[in-house]
């Protein structure tokens, strides 16, 4: 009877053993093993980045190391209310400081009573894909410089964030007296994307990933916890095993597909979406006024729209998504957008989402982001609505400088 159980015992020990090498070579030994072999092939640095060879780099050799810096570099901090910010970090291309913002080169040397410009958006205004000299902010305080204006251009553009999160960053950086002259809002695309992806307007990027890993630690989520932990361990164990027995093994952590809108959704989801813009766009007028700043809102240029694409634009396009659905998801949102109360014709709403449907060359580095050339383009076409909403912030500031220098007599 021992004789067997020391058997079982033993036959058991090794089919364990052979699980855990064969666990041990799929999640280490073929990762090495692909990662030697791109070292074979294309040196010390890896296999070049898709983004950094595309067209609209115009063949430059900067964006390889770029990419490389900016995958070592790149992590987030958690942030209260809006979630996460770019952890501070110190490069070649992107430094971030302390405060989570990217370095606007420049900026430093602005004086005390220069007027403060900040630029919130997502990371096509954080300038992903471009060096810090390169964003649209580092463009407009060259411009804008070099036009007779004092100013210090802040670039308040996180990687992923949508104008909920912008709107209360707003607030947030008011609460702890840190008050622009002007705050300029860049949106578009990340509203877009998170509602095509979650079928609900107002929805974080990522948002069933946060609310996978809500609570994680607490007694109830205990069996979630542990999934996620052996998600986090052997996720290409568990994703074989998937593909072979059918069964369901997905993690808390792994990333869902969009839901899949009809086209009959889109009308209604882009009234929705239309009306929760509106809705941010009124609660920075309200900030605006009662706190003494100006404001604008700019709508963004997509890839989506853009009439003319090169054969990379036309790659990047499609990943991901439903080509054709997104295009008329698009010209629907824009369509409401420019007959909504509020925002039609306003003064301080610029519309640039038609800027680049005529241009024929490369200008998308991705299936969103510009080159610094493209973002040159923006910050040109901003000029304009920003010189205006800079004088009427130095008259406000005159006015209110008279204001006390009466009181004073």
């Amino acid at each position: 009877m021992w004789e067997t159980a020391l058997r079982f015992v033993s036959a058991l020990w090794n089919v364990v053993g052979i699980l855990l090498a064969a666990v041990l070579v799929i999640e280490l030994g073929l990762p090495w093993l692909r990662e030697a072999g791109r070292r074979l092939r294309y040196g010390e640095g890896g296999k070049p980045n898709t983004r950094a060879a595309g067209a609209a780099y115009g063949g430059a050799d900067w964006p390889y190391e770029y990419e490389r810096e900016f995958e070592r570099l790149l992590a987030f901090d958690p942030k209260p209310f809006v979630h996460w910010t770019v952890r501070p970090c110190r490069g070649a291309y992107t430094n971030v400081g302390e405060d989570g913002y990217r370095v606007v080169p420049g900026a430093e040397l602005a004086g005390r009573d220069d007027l403060k410009v900040h630029c919130f958006g997502g990371s096509t205004m954080f300038g992903l894909g471009a060096r810090d000299e390169g964003t649209i902010p580092a463009a407009l305080q060259r411009l804008l410089r070099a036009r007779g204006h004092d100013v210090a251009v802040a670039n308040r553009g996180q990687l992923g964030h949508i104008s909920t999160q912008e709107i209360i960053s707003l607030q947030q950086s008011l609460k702890h007296g840190a008050r622009p002259d002007v705050a300029l809002f860049f949106d578009g695309y990340n509203d877009l994307q998170t509602a095509e992806w979650s079928g609900r307007a107002d929805s974080l990027m990522n948002d069933d990933i946060r609310s996978a890993e809500f609570d994680l630690l607490g007694k109830e989520r205990r069996g979630d916890l542990l999934r996620a932990a052996l998600q986090g361990a052997m996720p290409r164990t568990l994703r074989y095993v998937r593909k072979l027995t059918g069964i369901d093994l997905r993690g808390t952590s792994d990333r869902h597909r969009p839901v899949g809108l009809s086209e009959d959704q889109l009308a209604p989801l882009a009234r929705s979406f239309v009306a929760v813009y509106a809705a941010n766009v009124r609660l920075a007028r309200l900030l605006a006024r009662d706190c003494g700043f100006e404001v604008i809102f700019v709508w963004q240029p997509m890839l989506a729209s853009k009439k003319i694409k090169s054969p990379d634009e036309k790659k990047w396009e499609s990943i991901d998504i439903d080509v054709a659905l997104r295009r008329r998801f698009l010209a629907t949102v824009v369509a409401e957008l420019r007959r909504c109360p509020g925002l039609a014709g306003a003064p301080d709403v610029v519309d640039l989402s038609a800027l680049f449907d005529e241009e024929a060359r490369a200008i998308y580095i991705d299936y969103c982001h510009l080159s610094e050339e493209g973002n040159a383009v923006v910050a040109e076409a901003l000029v304009p609505a920003l010189e205006q909403a800079l004088a009427a912030a130095l008259s406000r500031r005159r006015v209110g400088a008279l204001s006390m220098s009466g009181e004073r007599r």
